[in-house]
């Protein structure tokens, strides 16, 4: 018993240090990008040199109020309440990380003959808290910082608090509200059992819409490398566009920064007449008016641009590499991969249309299994090739999911764009940590068919069941509703790609 604790406590702290090392620092970066943070990354600093061979923006200030003005936008964003906001996201996420992925580690530890008794506690205690952050804690922290709308979360005022009262009210009712499957009916016996298979529900739907947008993406993208429809692009042009890209993030920051300040000096100085506000024909009313419609402008531009340089990057990227050996070893992966996509989009629709789930002890047959059986057999090989295939194509969805982290961060931007830079990233990163514990409960049930029963437990009950018996089961009522999500989600992105595909995405401009 002493053993498993010890491992289960080190592995505990190898997780958090992990997120903390790794995932974080990732995941700020791409935040930020995603939020327009104006601030440089390391190695940024390339494209300054570029700086006069780009046209100066028709809204730029003189260099002294801009040196003024991003002095101040630099030094709220870097208070110690800021700062306090962040830290406090980022112990937050790597404690969600952590006692997900120990659900994972606990698996694992079963099937290596630990203790089950030990095993047993942890699960229970580690899932009771996963449960409440993705149905509580972290809504609430969520709902807080968009409630507040302020960097600071100093100004405590009743609106803030009623504003985000409604929004976790309104998130409560949502949650309530997802439907539980017939067939798992019977395992929602309680408030806490019942909580768990709704977040199954949106887990498994999250899981589908992403694979099904990921995998389509990355259909898309192999039938174009192929037929040679994308110009790719060169590191002067990267360098090029990150110096624009920065310098127009530089002047959206100064512009909200006079902003800020217009309308401070209009709530602190002298008010104008009944007529004045009445008509808006106030000089600062007609300033702040005139800056809001500029600021409404620049951002559409950086975000275009953004989204333009992520383009850009990964072309010339992938131009570079591609000439390399194990470029084209990666390429060649990445044809199969992209082969592999389609033909898991056909699956979802014949799963639907033609072959169905009358069969709910296993899954519907996946045609690749068959494939592999027959390769097996002619080197006499003894694997059980079922089960080995369902968890390559379990690794292939998680796959894709990691690739669609860049796109999910953009709209997650895109919906939080009223907030400050700098709770916008920590929202983003909240967002992130609702989305993963549900992608890792719902993972964990896809698990299930993946394993031997001895491993899964199916239909054992008691002390002695698996860990995994405890979770409601995949075959039963969630395999119908994850390819039916995947299959919508890849039908979805490819009518959105038809109306938004450029065939040359290396100059800024190109989607006008």
């Amino acid at each position: 018993m002493v053993f498993e604790n010890i491992v289960l406590v080190a592995a505990r702290i190898g997780l958090l240090l992990t997120c903390r090392v790794v995932a974080l620092p990732f995941l700020y970066g791409q935040a930020r990008q995603a939020s327009l943070d104006p601030n440089p990354g390391p190695g940024d600093g390339q494209g300054s040199d570029n700086y006069e061979l780009l046209p100066q923006p028709s809204t730029s200030l003189s260099a002294g109020t801009v040196s003024r003005l991003s002095s101040l936008s630099v030094s709220s964003k870097g208070s110690a309440s800021s700062r306090r906001v962040q830290e406090a996201t980022a112990i937050f996420f790597s404690f969600a990380f952590e006692e997900a992925a120990i659900l994972f580690v606990l698996v694992l530890l079963e099937a290596a003959q630990f203790d089950r008794n030990v095993l047993r506690a942890h699960w229970r205690i580690d899932l009771a808290i996963i449960i409440a952050c993705v149905s509580v804690l972290v809504p609430l922290s969520i709902c807080v910082l968009l409630g507040f709308r302020t960097r600071e979360l100093k100004e405590f005022k009743r609106s803030h608090v009623f504003s985000s009262g409604l929004l976790f009210i309104a998130w409560a009712v949502l949650f309530l509200k997802v439907p539980i499957p017939a067939a798992l009916s019977s395992e929602a016996v309680s408030f806490s059992t019942a909580s768990l298979v709704r977040i199954c529900v949106i887990g498994t739907v999250i899981i589908g819409v992403l694979s099904g947008s990921g995998a389509i993406s990355a259909a898309i993208e192999t039938y174009e490398a192929c037929t040679k429809k994308r110009k790719s692009a060169t590191q002067g042009d990267v360098r090029m566009a990150e110096a624009s890209f920065q310098r127009t993030c530089s002047d959206l920051a100064a512009r909200k920064a006079q902003l800020e300040q217009l309308q401070k000096a209009t709530q602190t100085g002298p008010q104008p007449s009944f007529f004045a506000r009445m008509t808006g024909s106030s000089k600062n009313h007609q300033d702040v008016k005139a800056l809001s419609l500029e600021i409404v402008g620049l951002e559409a531009l950086a975000k275009s641009m953004r989204d333009d340089l992520a383009i850009m990057r990964t072309s010339a990227q992938e131009a570079q590499f591609n000439k390399t050996v194990q470029g084209r070893f990666i390429l060649l992966l990445t044809r199969i991969f992209g082969v592999y996509c389609a033909f898991r989009l056909v699956l979802s629709l014949l799963n639907l249309t033609i072959i169905g789930y009358a069969n709910t002890e296993k899954p519907p047959p996946d045609f690749i299994s068959l494939g592999l059986t027959h390769l097996v057999k002619l080197f006499d090989v003894d694997l059980d090739v079922a089960v080995w295939t369902r968890q390559i194509s379990l690794g292939m969805i998680g796959l894709l999911i990691l690739l669609r982290i860049r796109t999910i961060l953009g709209y997650l931007a895109a919906v939080f764009s009223s907030v400050s830079a700098s709770v916008s990233t920590s929202v983003l990163i909240l967002v992130l940590a609702e989305i993963m514990c549900v992608y890792f409960l719902a993972t964990l049930i896809q698990f299930r068919s993946t394993l031997p029963a001895s491993i899964t437990g199916e239909g054992a009950k008691g002390p002695d069941a698996p860990l995994l018996a405890s979770l409601p089961s995949y075959q039963v009522g969630l395999s119908s509703l994850f390819d039916g999500s995947f299959l919508l989600a890849g039908v979805v992105t490819y009518v959105h790609h038809i109306f938004t595909f450029q065939s040359d995405p290396v100059a800024f401009g190109a989607r006008d």
